[in-house]
């Protein structure tokens, strides 16, 4: 049979043709894949931060512990972040994809011109709800005081890190916890973190006259 004849240019388009559906069922069944694996994999990174939030909240975790979580935690966002806009992008595709297989072009380009609109906010800079820029700035700084004088009710400049001895010094003197906290203007946690790290949970101090 002549190669140039309308048969056989007839013939190879429609071998053509059915490899493009072939390429086009590998790609669906792609999709469909990539459709059904997203759920557990948000729920498992979302099960991995709540165990990171959890560890944050026990008070024996060291400094060097909540660096290296905060580090895990910042990875484990990005990862998430990837699979909600994943998310977002599968439901626009589930709702348009009826404009896909065997529709008029101007379907074709709706469906396109869909999925353009509902990813175009997906990757805008993150606003503070609650965050200043001041609340910003404080987390930058380091967590050293100075103590001037360890009494009851005394105010403590920011400066070098609190000690041991600084902490003996502070319940020896008679002060409570939430007192120390507030006179080093700190989170009351970060003195039982403290307690547990010096070991000075079961010790007991009597109050100075």
């Amino acid at each position: 049979m002549d190669n140039n004849s309308k048969e056989s240019i007839f013939l190879s388009k429609l071998t053509q043709m059915l490899l493009k559906f072939n390429e086009l069922d590998t790609l669906k069944s792609e999709i469909s894949n990539m459709i059904n694996e997203n759920p557990e994999n948000q729920k498992q990174i979302d099960y991995k931060l709540s165990d990171y939030y959890h560890k944050l909240e026990d008070p024996t975790t060291t400094d060097i512990e909540f660096i290296n979580i905060g580090k895990e935690i910042q990875k484990a966002r990005i990862i998430r972040k990837d699979y909600q806009c994943l998310y977002k992008i599968i439901e626009s595709y589930n709702a348009n994809k009826d404009k896909l297989i065997w529709s008029p072009l101007h379907n074709r380009k709706e469906f396109e011109k869909a999925i353009k609109n509902d990813i175009k906010y997906l990757h805008e800079d993150y606003i503070y709800r609650i965050l200043t820029e001041d609340d910003i700035n404080d987390l930058k700084k380091g967590d050293e005081m100075k103590v001037t004088k360890v009494t009851k009710g005394s105010k403590i400049t920011k400066s070098n890190k609190i000690t041991k001895e600084k902490l003996e010094e502070c319940f020896a003197s008679g002060m409570k916890g939430i007192d120390i906290a507030k006179a080093f203007d700190i989170d009351p946690s970060m003195i039982t973190r403290l307690k547990a790290k010096y070991g000075l949970g079961t010790r007991k101090y009597n109050k100075r006259s």
